[in-house]
């Protein structure tokens, strides 16, 4: 672990559009495109099999500003090692680290990663735990409503991210075995925002100002991730940043 005070300390609560993290998507091109239009903060999707020292400021940052990477596995030793090793490497140039409690990608749910951890919270508080203690960058968790159709665990796992240290939640309200089909649950992030002190980041079904604007306005969103709408249409960033003002 570093010195606290030789950096200050990224500060999330700037943060009110940000860059979903995107397996291929996410490309260090792409991201500075989107933070050519505005988004505040992006992320790099780093799966577990790949080593973190082959990852380096340049193919982190875009335009020079700091980036999150986002870590993928379930051996809370392992993350926790290659946290403290990004975070030692990366110095300024790393904004975040988030762990990935939700994506529902079969090839990763059957290693035991991604989403299907949301079937084993006294694992994903193993990690959390494990990562905070090994970094003294943010930690952040990105989780789904739940795992099985018509499950809503959301509010329990974010409680478990934020006792575990946990400096934000993203929460996306669909569940894993929904995939990316049909419409996502937006109330999920009134919920999860009543039963936490911290930051909590809404995603899914991100499409317009609009939409950004609901999250927020209705459901209490702290900010707002885009995935697939930024990924067709990176000027969105741009609307975004013009209807919040």
């Amino acid at each position: 672990m570093g010195d606290r005070n030789a950096k200050p300390m990224f500060d999330l609560s700037k943060l009110k559009v940000l860059l979903a993290p995107m397996y291929r998507v996410g490309t260090p091109g792409f991201r500075a495109l989107c933070q050519s239009e505005g988004a505040d903060l992006t992320y790099h999707v780093m799966l577990a099999q790949n080593p973190p020292v082959l990852i380096d400021a340049a193919i982190l940052g875009a335009d020079g500003r700091p980036a999150a990477i986002q870590l993928i596995g379930s051996d809370p030793a392992v993350l926790a090692r290659q946290a403290a090793t990004l975070e030692e490497r990366l110095g300024e140039h790393l904004a975040l680290i988030d762990i990935n409690l939700g994506c529902p990608i079969e090839y990763i749910t059957k290693l035991g990663d991604g989403a299907a951890l949301m079937q084993n919270l006294p694992l994903i508080e193993h990690i959390l735990k494990a990562v905070v203690k090994a970094v003294e960058l943010p930690v952040t968790a990105k989780i789904r409503k739940g795992y099985n159709e018509g499950e809503d665990i959301a509010v329990e796992l974010a409680q478990i991210a934020e006792s575990a240290g946990a400096a934000a939640v993203a929460v996306h309200g669909r569940t894993a075995s929904q995939g990316f089909d049909g419409l996502t649950d937006k109330a999920v992030i009134g919920r999860v925002k009543q039963a936490v002190c911290i930051p909590v980041f809404a995603t899914g079904d991100v499409y317009s100002p609009v939409d950004v604007s609901e999250y927020i306005n209705t459901y209490g969103a702290d900010a707002v991730m885009v995935a697939r709408g930024a990924r067709d249409n990176p000027e969105i960033f741009s609307a975004i940043k013009r209807s919040l003002g």
